[in-house]
């Protein structure tokens, strides 16, 4: 049984303005609790069925996966263990986390369930809505989500649980994103050569902010520089642009299956992928944290580097520090411990090495890959998701 203190950063803020409501259901969460964590089945199994959208669970170090044709929301840990998290969410699409609080777009409803035990705190129909989609949350606590089949924006107030159409488009809106300095919400629409939308909160009007060539851009998320990692889910390929869309954006990962959904994971600097056609993931290292820079020639010691995109279908990549000449290994084994390939095996000068392996012909399951070098041994653990 574990205790936990619970205390949203928001709600001095709501309590100031008066808002009663939301704090009276906000403060079912901001005392101290004690909390039996949900039965998170483990299953070897894939999980995954039409996700639609990923987010980041900072304190549980885990990812939320909603999927829509499931109807539930997975939990995957960072070992690559898939769990149930909540089941019985009805087309479950967009997410978000503010402290304590999942926001989940779930057909004609938000919901909003404690992160931790995964119960609801509130639900709130959306009336006129069709299937919500993509959300996201601004500085005031309000929120905004789009329908991909009603073709609008609605805002919702969690004080009085209203909601307001604030736009309705030609296109398919999808994936948004709250850009604070400017008070505008980043839109995206399923066309070809979209173009970068924005809502401006304040004169209700829809902006074009930056043409492109970008086919059925689907997803959005902003990492800790400032810059917006974007999804095309016929082309396969997540995009990444400067902040203020100045130039022409760059491509970041190519090879996913109906790219859907995308997530930041700020503490380890990785963008997580939903590939709904392929009912996989892909984690996107963009810089990490842990990693020594590959143009750093003077390496201090041997590093063997977590491979990605992990889980993957088939291929992986793996990446290796040799500080000095050695004989060098690098095999992958299964979970008996049987010996399945050698990808490396000879003599390494210094430097930082890559390989990708292809796992075409085997089954889904967890693999092991170890390095040997010198007098170095260290093994660690990938997902194969088929």
């Amino acid at each position: 049984m574990n205790s936990l203190h619970i205390k949203p950063n928001y709600l001095n803020n709501y309590q100031s303005k008066n808002r009663g409501y939301l704090k009276n259901y906000l403060n079912k969460v901001s005392i101290l609790i004690f909390i039996i964590f949900p039965p998170f089945y483990v299953c070897s199994q894939n999980l995954l069925n039409g996700p639609n959208d990923i987010v980041f669970d900072p304190s549980n170090k885990c990812y939320l996966i909603a999927n829509w044709a499931g109807n539930n929301i997975v939990v995957i840990d960072s070992l690559g263990n898939q769990s149930y998290y909540r089941s019985n969410i009805t087309h479950a699409h967009g997410m978000e986390t503010k402290d304590s609080i999942l926001f989940v777009a779930s057909y004609h409803n938000l919901l909003l369930l404690n992160l931790y035990s995964s119960s609801t705190i509130v639900s709130i129909f959306v009336p006129g809505s069709e299937y919500l989609g993509h959300i996201a949350l601004d500085s005031l606590y309000y929120v905004y989500i789009t329908d991909w089949s009603a073709r609008k924006l609605f805002r919702i107030d969690l004080n009085n649980q209203t909601s307001t159409t604030l736009y309705t488009f030609n296109s398919i809106p999808v994936g948004i994103s709250y850009e604070e300095n400017n008070n505008r919400i980043i839109l995206l629409t399923l066309v070809e050569n979209a173009p970068i939308l924005a809502y401006n909160i304040t004169g209700g009007n829809i902006d074009t902010v930056r043409n492109t060539n970008i086919d059925d851009p689907d997803a959005i998320c902003k990492d800790s520089n400032g810059n917006y990692c974007v999804t095309s889910f016929t082309e396969n390929i997540v995009y990444r642009f400067e902040g203020d869309f100045s130039s022409e954006p760059e491509i970041i990962s190519t090879g996913h299956g109906g790219p859907s959904g995308i997530g930041y994971n700020k503490p380890d600097n990785v963008i997580g992928v939903t590939n709904y056609n392929f009912n996989s993931i892909d984690l996107i290292p963009l810089s990490p944290n842990n990693v020594k820079s590959e143009k750093n020639i003077q390496l201090e010691c041997y590093y063997l580097i977590q491979n990605y995109p992990n889980p993957f279908n088939p291929t992986t990549t793996i990446k290796y520090d040799i500080p000095e000449r050695s004989f060098t290994t690098l095999k992958i084994y299964d979970v008996l411990g049987n010996e399945i390939e050698t990808l490396v095996n000879e003599e390494k000068p210094v430097g930082t090495y890559e390989i990708t392996w292809l796992a075409e012909s085997l089954p889904s399951g967890v693999y092991f890959y170890q390095l040997n070098a010198g007098d170095f041994i260290e093994t660690k653990k990938m997902v194969l998701m088929k």
